[in-house]
């Protein structure tokens, strides 16, 4: 089992954000922020990827981020992939965000990916957005091998400029 009480920040600079991996045989449980994010320049949002043989829980105020980014002169960087995999339920908490965004002028949100080998509950948000004005959102995607359930907090949000939003 696998239980994450510190926040993990692999923002990147002038370049991308960071790769964050974590892998368990049992159980994951996420209580703090992963932040992937490109902070500065152009840069594209890092890659984020939990992978539990058992269940995932993303629980308190939590928020799990892979945004790219904007330089001075209007270049960006596309947003980077989250992934959440569990062999068995999946959880997200009300007070959850997980986001990849991708910034203005006309930077696309990346994808979303949820998967649960069995229930799978969201009461959290969930953004794969393109913010500017000419981007393009991204997906959500969600997969489960028994209930889905979205209770009535859970926000799904792939809206995008003058490129389209995005699918779910």
């Amino acid at each position: 089992n696998l239980t994450l009480n510190a926040d993990i920040d692999v923002n990147g600079g002038d370049f991308d954000g960071g790769f964050v991996e974590l892998d368990a045989g049992g159980d994951i449980l996420v209580n703090k922020s992963i932040l992937a994010n490109s902070i500065s320049g152009e840069g594209f949002g890092g890659d984020i990827a939990i992978f539990a043989g058992r269940d995932i829980t993303v629980a308190g105020i939590v928020n799990i981020e892979a945004d790219g980014h904007r330089s001075a002169d209007n270049f960006c960087g596309e947003a980077g992939p989250i992934e959440l995999d569990a062999d068995r339920d999946l959880t997200i908490g009300a007070e959850v965000t997980l986001h990849s965004n991708g910034p203005s002028p006309d930077c696309a949100g990346e994808g979303v990916f949820l998967t649960a080998g069995g229930n799978a509950s969201v009461a959290g948000h969930i953004e794969s957005r393109g913010l500017g004005a000419d981007g393009g959102g991204g997906s959500i995607d969600l997969a489960a091998g028994a209930a889905v359930d979205f209770l009535d907090t859970a926000t799904l949000d792939v809206s995008g400029g003058s490129a389209g939003s995005g699918s779910i």
